[in-house]
């Protein structure tokens, strides 16, 4: 059994729309204008997950699903990050994040990492800026995706 869990957890983690960020908390946003908003390894800033990676590998070995349409949908509504500080992610859902539309294709996955070029720069340049930014608690995106 944990062998199939690590088989469909390494399956699904290996395409470039995998780990998707559709937020940011507040530390993770201040440590990046600290870097000047670069990618910097050893920062501390790492794509938490809402829900846990072992718990959508389990439930997708568990559920019969109709269609293998089923079974993406419901791995991908729930395939979703936060860009938080490492001491966030545990605890995601007890934090809060700014919202960035998954439609942008921002900080995409790599095999190691996401991609952080001049276009995820200038985003949270811009992010960081906008002083009517508002702040959504985790664990209410979390019950909208399960």
């Amino acid at each position: 059994e944990k062998q199939k869990k690590k088989f469909v957890k390494l399956l699904l983690g290996s395409h470039d729309s995998a780990w998707r960020v559709v937020g940011i908390t507040q530390e993770a946003l201040q440590k990046f204008k600290e870097n000047e908003f670069r990618g910097k390894s050893g920062s501390g800033i790492q794509r938490a997950h809402i829900v846990s990676r072992d718990s959508i590998s389990e439930e997708m070995l568990k559920r019969t699903f109709n269609s293998s349409q089923d079974w993406w949908d419901f791995y991908f509504r729930r395939d979703k990050t936060i860009l938080a500080m490492s001491t966030e992610n545990k605890k995601i859902a007890e934090c809060e994040y700014l919202p960035i539309d998954e439609c942008l294709g921002l900080f995409k996955a790599k095999s190691v990492g996401y991609i952080h070029g001049d276009q995820e720069k200038d985003f949270l340049k811009k992010l960081y800026g906008n002083s009517s930014a508002q702040f959504f608690k985790v664990k209410d995106l979390l019950n909208d995706i399960i």
